[in-house]
């Protein structure tokens, strides 16, 4: 026996009824509609916030795929694999759609950038290396529940300036103010004082009035505050020049958090930092927006995000 959506049923009764569909029109999750599904044939059963499943078996008419579940997003899943995904939980380490994927984070399409941020050949430069803030917020906002899962990956580069003696950090940010947000420069990481909101930080300058745990850390801030939730010292230099790969997953069935971070594009097993008990909805509310940010002070750094980046907002857990 097994459950989807709300119904349990057979695996052979699932496909003969099309659960997908059924499920979601029974559950009436507002967030989550289906596409394209033609008459031509049952085409099976697929789940964009699946890690995989078998390909195959589409129907004749059954081209569709999944709708993003941002609020007014677009079609993100692929379309016409059919075959029965895992529908169970999500690899963080690929791009599960429902959400806003970037082949190229310089393409700012759909997002709005404020402060110094701009876009560059290659890269998103958050801040350059002068005194300042920026960020870049997709301008569709995310819907957010008790069990909603959030799911980034990104690549950035600090660097450049004063290199190891520079500062001060970035920060991927959700928040409630909207896409034009823009907080303090220097140790404010161009979000402080925004609030509600969520941060996952790569500090490189200890300030001290913002209690910094020390000049090179990785953290989980709320609302804009200079309270560390939780934190670890990097044990690379963050502000080396060296670009690094990040993931951060809001796993919503388990309330944890967990940021991975590595030199290659492979996500490594073991999270760099790991915080449980945290339950992104009771800080953001219903809806969030989501993107970056970073801020320099007098001693300074480039701050860039570079090739492939996506969120993704899941009602599945993180496989383990």
């Amino acid at each position: 026996m097994r459950r989807c959506f709300g119904i349990r049923t057979t695996l052979a009764a699932l496909l003969l009824l099309g659960c997908g569909r059924i499920g979601y029109e029974l559950t009436g999750d507002s967030n989550h509609a289906l596409d394209g599904f033609g008459g031509g044939g049952a085409g099976g059963v697929n789940s964009a916030n699946s890690s995989g499943g078998a390909s195959g078996g589409a129907g004749s008419g059954g081209a569709g795929g999944m709708q993003s579940p941002l609020a007014g997003g677009a079609g993100a899943g692929q379309g016409g694999n059919g075959g029965l995904g895992s529908g169970t939980c999500v690899n963080p380490g690929t791009y599960p759609g429902g959400g806003f994927f970037k082949s190229d984070i310089s393409d700012v399409s759909g997002m709005l950038l404020n402060g110094l941020a701009e876009s560059l050949a290659g890269a998103l430069r958050l801040v350059p290396s002068v005194q300042s803030a920026g960020s870049g917020y997709f301008t569709t906002p995310v819907s957010v529940d008790s069990m909603t899962s959030v799911y980034a990956h990104f690549s950035l580069q600090i660097g450049g300036g004063l290199g190891a003696q520079g500062g001060d950090g970035l920060a991927f940010v959700m928040q409630t103010a909207g896409p034009t947000a823009l907080g303090h420069d220097g140790g404010g990481l161009g979000y402080h004082t925004i609030g509600p909101s969520i941060a996952i930080q790569f500090d490189t300058f200890k300030n001290l009035d913002q209690l910094d745990p020390d000049d090179n850390h990785v953290a989980l801030t709320t609302n804009g505050a200079i309270t560390h939730v939780a934190h670890v010292t990097a044990p690379f230099d963050i502000n080396d020049g060296v670009r690094r790969y990040v993931w951060i997953s809001f796993d919503g069935s388990l309330d944890l958090v967990e940021v991975f971070v590595s030199e290659t594009p492979t996500r490594p097993s073991l999270p760099l930092l790991s915080h449980g008990n945290f339950d992104l909805s009771t800080v953001l509310g219903a809806v969030t927006y989501v993107g970056f940010a970073a801020g320099t002070g007098e001693l300074t750094n480039h701050h860039d995000l570079l090739g492939e980046a996506w969120i993704a907002t899941s009602t599945y857990g993180a496989c383990r």
